[in-house]
């Protein structure tokens, strides 16, 4: 539990994001929520812009709509709060690619101890 415990993050075509919770899959431990940015992520240059932040009770949220229509890739950024394991605070980044209609999960980043 010292590291932030999403994983499995995708983006429907319908702008759905979902991803996993491995400590409450586990059955280690049960509630939480997410705070979830959203940015248009330029993957020639590296920067993200932060479009949205939203916030979530399970693990899914709808992302902006235009944000969606408009970029080929997106960086979202997920914090997990819990008051049993602040350590969740640290972010787990996902990169996203557009793929025609569907998004493609091309990269994941885990900030924090260890498996970094």
């Amino acid at each position: 539990t010292p590291l932030n415990p999403v994983t499995d993050v995708a983006l429907a075509p319908d702008g759905t994001l979902s991803f996993a919770n491995a400590a409450i899959d586990a059955g280690l431990t049960t509630g939480g929520a997410y705070e979830i940015a959203w940015a248009r992520f330029d993957n020639d240059t590296g920067v993200t812009t932060t479009v949205a932040t939203t916030r979530a009770s399970e693990p899914r949220a709808s992302g902006p709509p235009t944000l969606l229509s408009e970029a080929a890739f997106i960086a979202v950024t997920i914090r997990t709060t819990h008051p049993d394991y602040p350590a969740w605070a640290q972010p787990v980044r996902a990169w996203l690619r557009r793929d025609g209609a569907r998004w493609a999960t091309v990269g994941l980043e885990r900030e924090g101890g260890i498996g970094r």
